[in-house]
């Protein structure tokens, strides 16, 4: 009988050290994944593969390695709400398909299919798994912070602009962005993308979203000043926008009084240095929305008029839209200037009324549902829908994809429980390690 019982210890013994090793297997292929995703999304932003005519950012190819490792880990599930909403989503697409239609890229097509795809997959991680992953983010913005820095000085100093990309040969760099524009027209300073961003209003919402995330989870004043450091660097609205809009709402949400102190300093310091070149480069742009050749008004104005010029006048288009890639199209010469167009504008323009509202319900129920966070999905939301194109942006949907959507809360999980945490004692130090 002993020697029996010895046996089956033995075995028992050997089944744990297995469940172990794949329990530790499936936590290497999870972070690799994130790490994949969030490389993509920042180092690779400005790198792509050729297709035919068309680009694939290389961040599209590295999503589908992440999921691929995600499957590989044992947790990965898919969602069965996102599953029913992505197939409703697909199937109005189609339906748009059947009708009248002016223009028509396969590409532009299953683009925008497989791109979301990915969106179906979650993982079911702890909390403090949770905020490891979110460090990974943090960190990567540091490094991006320092890089956007590093050229604000070199300007002042040595009066060059070098890059990595002037040796990455330009088939494999994504086209269609102002990488590197300057301060305004005449001027030969250039605004900070961190060389790796594609543009310095991208430069300035992830950082944006970087102290958002700093405020909610980590509380770090060191991290902070360096975010917004860089946002100034970069010299552009749009990161500042989702500041003024969720900054003071999440000091509020998590209680962190002490972050609203130097808010004085710096306005009595934008005051006295007004007339400066950069602090003017800044507040000068509150002018831009009427000149049709700035970003604000490719951005904010641009689209609305084209919009109401092509659906208004015809019930039809309302219904269905022009076509995918029709928005392409218009921007390789039918407009007078380019045009960003935002996520809902580019839907209707292309799929009408039919494809876009599916389109969106499957959006926000998937930034929303099982949130850690409603104020972080409600920044994201806002950077996805109105700052930038980010419809067919890989840099933008995997981003999301990290941060509000991959790891949903966990059962007996709750936002006050996850702000009662960030704002333990000895979480609110200035400059707190974290």
């Amino acid at each position: 009988m002993s020697e029996r019982y010895a046996a089956l210890d033995i075995g028992a013994i050997q089944a744990n050290i297995a469940a172990a090793n794949d329990a530790r297997s499936g936590t290497m292929a999870r972070t690799a994944a994130i790490w994949l995703l969030l490389l993509g999304v920042t180092f690779g932003q400005r790198l792509c593969v050729p297709f035919g005519t068309s680009q694939v950012p290389i961040s599209a190819f590295l999503a589908y390695g992440a999921l691929y490792l995600l499957l590989t880990s044992g947790r990965a599930r898919i969602n069965a709400v996102a599953l029913v909403l992505y197939g409703a989503v697909v199937v109005s697409l189609v339906v748009t398909l059947f009708f009248g239609k002016v223009y028509f890229s396969t590409f532009s097509f299953f683009y925008l299919i497989l791109l979301y795809f990915v969106y179906l997959f979650s993982i079911d991680v702890t909390r403090s798994e949770y905020l490891g992953y979110l460090k990974i983010f943090q960190n990567l913005m540091i490094a991006m912070a320092l890089v956007a820095l590093v050229q604000f000085v070199e300007q002042l100093t040595l009066h060059t602009t070098m890059s990595l990309f002037d040796f990455v040969p330009e088939n494999l760099q994504v086209v269609g962005y102002n990488t590197r524009p300057t301060l305004s027209y005449g001027s030969t300073f250039y605004k900070a993308n961190a060389d790796f961003f594609l543009e310095p209003s991208f430069l300035s919402q992830y950082m944006a979203v970087a102290i958002i995330i700093e405020i909610l989870f980590f509380g770090n004043w060191k991290r902070i000043a360096l975010y917004g450091a860089a946002i100034f660097a970069s010299f552009s609205g749009t990161g500042m926008i989702l500041l003024l809009l969720f900054a003071v709402a999440t000091v509020i949400r998590t209680k962190r009084w002490g972050m609203l102190y130097p808010l004085p300093f710096l306005v009595i310091l934008l005051i006295i240095f007004r007339d400066n070149q950069f602090v003017s480069a800044i507040f000068g742009r509150l002018g831009e929305f009427d000149d049709t050749n700035t970003s604000a008004f490719m951005r904010f104005i641009g689209p609305n008029e084209v919009l109401t010029s092509i659906l208004g006048p015809d019930f039809g288009a309302f219904l269905i839209g022009r076509g995918p890639g029709f928005v392409e199209e218009l921007n390789r010469g039918a407009l007078g200037a380019p045009v960003n167009f935002p996520v809902i504008h580019k839907m209707l323009l292309e799929y009408g009324i039919i494809g876009t509202v599916p389109f969106l319900v499957f959006i926000v129920v998937r930034f929303f549902a099982g949130s850690r966070s409603k104020l972080l999905s409600a920044a994201a939301l806002l950077m996805y829908l109105f700052l930038s194109g980010s419809l067919l942006q890989p840099h933008t949907i995997y981003l999301f994809y990290v941060l509000v959507i991959l790891m949903p809360m966990q059962e007996g999980e709750t936002e006050e429980t996850t702000a009662a945490e960030s704002n333990a004692p000895g979480r609110l130090a200035l400059g707190a390690a974290t």
